[in-house]
């Protein structure tokens, strides 16, 4: 059976080659990964907890998601797939952001 840890890189591997290929974000290493999870202390820059979401083929948490600006591609630091989807899902707009938690403040 495959070390844990070996399937964890692979799969980060694939990640940065992919974000790399395609211009996605600004050339990273995993050297330069595993600087940014010890910066991070393997935490969500946002909501600063794991990374929650269970890979269905490894059965383990996923790696945490390369955060960048989609316009530059460059690299802004690592999220959990929860908070970079709702980054994603508001387009990164700092307006729409700061809309959603006036409207949360005014429910709360």
């Amino acid at each position: 059976m495959a070390d844990p840890e070996s399937k964890k890189i692979t799969q980060l591997n694939w990640r940065i080659k992919y974000l790399s290929k395609n211009k996605i974000v600004e050339k990273i290493t995993i050297e330069k990964y595993k600087l940014l999870i010890e910066k991070h202390n393997n935490l969500c820059g946002i909501c600063k907890n794991e990374e929650t979401y269970i890979s269905k083929k490894t059965g383990k948490p996923r790696p945490l998601c390369i955060d960048h600006h989609h316009d530059t591609g460059k690299l802004r630091g690592l999220l959990c797939s929860r908070c970079n989807h709702v980054l994603g899902h508001f387009n990164d707009s700092i307006e729409l952001l700061e809309s959603a938690i006036n409207y949360l403040k005014n429910y709360y």
